[in-house]
């Protein structure tokens, strides 16, 4: 059953008035920003986007000849391909290597693609025990929920919600000395190691894993089997093309000049064809599989309006940037991905009605293509699913109908201003007098600025764009309203 708008609703509403989701969503993401604009103070934003945007694109209509490159010079080195047309499929795969390996624990890194296809869940079916071994995803998955961000699954709690949940005192340390006690445990018993993977490379079937916990080195060198889970999109042609990323990668992501580590892993370890040491880990995995997931990319990459978004390299800056995604979280704003980028992915991975009523969270404000380091058209796309699978109520048809013709409008909206105020419906009331009738132009000196009032702005809280001119005006910048077709009804 798709959930139902007053839940949406609710669900949005609880997440406003929490106040230590909205600590943690202030603190960590206005870090983030901070950080990633340190990050590019070295690095040319723009050439970086344009040359791995570039690279990125380049490789998509390659993409399947690219994936059977792979898959030949994976199984070269020794590792093995297994192709999963749908989560189901992938799940089935995965399930039947961990019983082969006679797995009783599973550890796992931080991988995205895995909780798509729903995949602890499925193990844990099996009997199996599933532990998730990056920090963030070790709390969320203590606390039963899923990751709220690309990036930091655990952006969404504060250090004493991690306290409260481990018994320690809210101190980074305690709470990261209690978390590697547990899983050192976990490491050295786990018959089989799954993980994500940042790239695959074609030319050479290495497998490039980006991350600044060791977690994920020890996720796929203890076990004796090490699985790798990705995405089609994630196949690219060369090493040259892996580098370009890393150069944007840990920028956009964390601001730094690179992660804390990069693993680069091609086939098994080949001292494994001389016999398996009894020390743990001391030769590394006997098998090493890649399970190279479809699920709606190839429908995806035969669009021409969503293709862009297989270019994404899942640094979390598209969240990061993001008013709405500050406001209520990545529970809120997305499915299993979140984000904009989330609001672009789900209906291919999980269908239309998973991403309907997070996508109306949307405000259209163009921030996550600014900071996208490819460059993909979100905004586009996101309103691209809006026109293709949204479900309209009787009302918003009847509302759109009046919007699409400027003159009914203009009166209709001149009209409910003030009746809104006596019948209200809803927490924003129409304003008495938009915007455009307020004022024209504020402030002297400096450049110009241009104040574009949406309908939102315009209609409903001109108060704001108020504000935005006085800040322009107090910075001694002068303002004026975007004019276009507005010049004709402020003449009138």
């Amino acid at each position: 059953m798709p959930e139902s708008r007053r839940h949406f609703r609710g669900r949005v509403d609880a997440a406003l008035e929490n106040p230590r989701l909205q600590q943690a969503l202030t603190e960590a993401m206005t870090s983030l920003r901070a950080v990633r604009a340190r990050g590019f103070e070295s690095y040319d934003f723009e050439a970086g986007r344009e040359d791995l945007k570039s690279r990125r694109q380049s490789n998509l209509p390659m993409l399947p000849e690219l994936v059977q490159q792979f898959r030949e010079r994976l199984e070269a080195v020794g590792g093995q391909f297994h192709f999963a047309r749908g989560a189901a499929e992938a799940r089935q795969t995965i399930g039947e290597i961990c019983r082969r390996a006679g797995a009783g624990i599973v550890t796992k890194s931080k991988s995205m693609a895995t909780e798509e296809i729903g995949l602890n869940h499925h193990l844990e079916g099996l009997g199996m025990e599933v532990v998730e071994t990056d920090l963030g995803e070790y709390m969320v998955q203590r606390l039963g929920q899923h990751p709220s961000h690309l990036l930091a699954p655990a952006i969404h709690l504060t250090l004493q919600d991690w306290a409260d949940e481990l018994g320690v005192e809210p101190d980074r340390d305690a709470i990261m000395g209690h978390a590697r006690k547990e899983l050192r445990e976990k490491f050295i018993n786990a018959a089989v190691g799954i993980s994500g993977a940042n790239a695959a490379i074609a030319e050479t079937g290495t497998v490039m894993i980006v991350t600044n916990e060791g977690n994920a080195d020890l996720t796929i060198t203890l076990p004796r089997v090490h699985i790798a889970v990705f995405g089609i999109d994630k196949v690219i042609a060369s090493l040259d093309d892996a580098v370009a990323m890393l150069r944007m990668l840990p920028r956009s992501a964390t601001g730094q000049l690179m992660s804390a580590y990069v693993n680069w892993v091609t086939g098994p370890s080949r001292s494994s064809d001389i016999g398996f040491s009894p020390v743990i880990g001391a030769h590394g995995p006997r098998e090493m599989h890649c399970v190279v997931l479809d699920n709606g990319r190839t429908e995806m990459l035969a669009d021409p309006v969503f293709a862009d978004a297989l270019t994404c390299i899942r640094c979390g800056a598209c969240s990061n940037a993001c008013p709405a995604f500050m406001a209520v979280g990545g529970h809120q704003f997305g499915h299993i991905y979140s984000g904009p980028i989330g609001l672009v992915l789900t209906p291919f991975h999980h269908g239309l009605e998973a991403g309907e009523l997070p996508n109306s969270l949307c405000t259209q404000c163009n921030a996550c293509q600014e900071i996208c380091p490819v460059d993909i058209p979100l905004p586009r796309q996101i309103l691209e699913h809006r026109r293709r699978g949204h479900r309209k109520t009787v009302t918003k048809r009847a509302l759109l109908e009046v919007w699409s013709r400027p003159g009914a409008a203009r009166a209709a909206t001149r009209l409910a201003g003030p009746v809104s105020r006596l019948f209200p419906v809803g927490p924003a009331p129409l304003a008495r007098r938009p915007f455009r009738s307020m004022v024209l132009t504020g402030g002297t000196g400096g450049r110009p600025v241009t104040i574009f009032a949406s309908c939102l702005v315009d209609r409903i809280m001109p108060e704001a764009a108020e504000a935005l001119g006085i800040s322009l005006a107090t910075a001694g910048r002068s303002w004026s309203i975007a004019r276009m077709w507005l010049r004709r009804e402020l003449e009138r």
